[in-house]
């Protein structure tokens, strides 16, 4: 799944703003608030080589308390007051990991409309409870462009695949078994034949990562 940015401008902005500030004029005295432990943020270029297109997508990951119990977390936003643009989650969209007995909430594929890259900047992470009680924390999103990173794309042909200097990381799923478990393996630098990768009942999604905070998607890759 995919979320995409909202483009609010004036009274609109101004409006979902004032709802995530009025938190503490309309929850009730008892209410805990919701706490944002910990923001784990990636922007990734991907390369969808069935639509051959380039795109980014943020991997947005916020580890989450709340002493009223994790039922009590509403909703999860990205937002960028610069460029007016803000993502919405709630419990039907994003993702919840157990992590060492920690709530993680998150999404791997929130991108801009239309394909368009990220602007670079501060973000802030906001976690809203059933309450309207609120916390927040900021989040840096200042990766390379993909024409910065011309020497780290790894080079996908017919029959081959070639991996950057620092390898990659290739993760097979199954297209015909719902229950088995993707398998990541590990592949150094230099070329790989595609047959040799990916089983005939698979498709791969080769990762390589640029930093902490970035890396680069193909895929799905066929025999």
């Amino acid at each position: 799944m995919t979320t995409f940015g909202f483009h609010l401008r004036g009274a609109a902005l101004l409006l979902v703003l004032a709802n995530l500030g009025v938190s503490l004029l309309v929850s009730g005295c008892s209410a805990a608030p919701p706490q944002l432990v910990r923001v784990e943020a990636r922007l990734e270029h991907v390369h969808d080589l069935d639509r051959g297109v380039w795109y980014e997508q943020v991997v947005l990951f916020a580890l989450v308390r709340d002493e009223d119990g994790f039922a009590d977390i509403e909703q999860l936003f990205l937002l960028n007051d610069e460029h007016q643009l803000y993502w919405r989650l709630d419990g039907e969209e994003w993702t919840h990991e157990r992590r060492s007995g920690e709530d993680w909430i998150g999404m791997a594929g929130l991108v801009m409309a239309e394909d368009e890259g990220f602007p670079r900047g501060l973000y802030r992470v906001v976690v809203l409870d059933a309450a309207g009680q609120q916390d927040e924390q900021r989040v840096l999103i200042d990766s390379p462009r993909r024409d910065e990173i011309s020497a780290q794309l790894p080079v996908i042909g017919n029959a081959v695949v070639v991996v950057p200097a620092g390898g990659a990381v290739l993760r097979v799923v199954s297209t015909t078994r719902d229950d088995a478990p993707p398998t990541d393996r590990t592949l150094a630098a230099g070329e790989h034949r595609i047959d040799a990768l990916i089983p005939a009942d698979g498709v791969g999604f080769l990762f390589v990562r640029l930093d902490d905070y970035s890396g680069i998607v193909s895929g799905p890759l066929r025999r």
